[in-house]
């Protein structure tokens, strides 16, 4: 906001440094629904990452505006494919649908950001926690001691 930014720039760069200080609960493997509102327009709308407009009226009319940001399963994924593997949904490479947050965060940032702060602006904080470090919270270290058999024994996660 310092630099000329908007709340949908603020709530990027926020959300990013979430996904690095709390990744057991958000981050960039994941997805989200994003509400905007604006209270002088008039009309609602819902865009979803996949760039499909499902709206009635131009930006400039919008009052409300849901991302769908979510995972989606990958194109391969059919009704029974965990049917013969009791932990496959659970566990290991099939039990990741493809993260939708990133396009999210760029289409939230395309279409509503001020235009006044770059992408890397948004990104930068988040990089320089990655490369300083962050301290471990109580509960991402129980969530850690908690997984760590899975990391240390299924094949997929080494």
């Amino acid at each position: 906001l310092l630099k000329g930014g908007n709340a949908i720039d603020a709530s990027i760069a926020s959300m990013f440094c979430l996904g690095v200080t709390n990744p057991q609960s958000s981050g960039i493997g994941g997805g989200f629904i994003m509400t905007l509102y604006n209270r002088l327009a008039f009309l609602c709308s819902c865009l979803d990452t996949g760039m499909r407009q499902k709206h009635m009226a131009s930006r400039s009319m919008e009052r409300c505006i849901v991302i769908d940001a979510r995972e989606t399963a990958p194109a391969k994924a059919h009704r029974d494919m965990f049917v013969k593997d009791e932990f496959g949904s659970k566990y290991g490479f099939r039990a990741i649908a493809t993260p939708g947050e990133i396009s999210g965060y760029w289409l939230a940032f395309r279409k509503y950001g001020s235009g006044n702060v770059s992408w890397y602006d948004l990104v930068k904080p988040s990089i320089d926690l990655c490369r300083d470090g962050i301290p471990v919270s109580e509960y991402l270290a129980y969530v850690l001691s908690v997984k760590e058999k899975h990391f240390r024994t299924l094949p997929s996660m080494q």
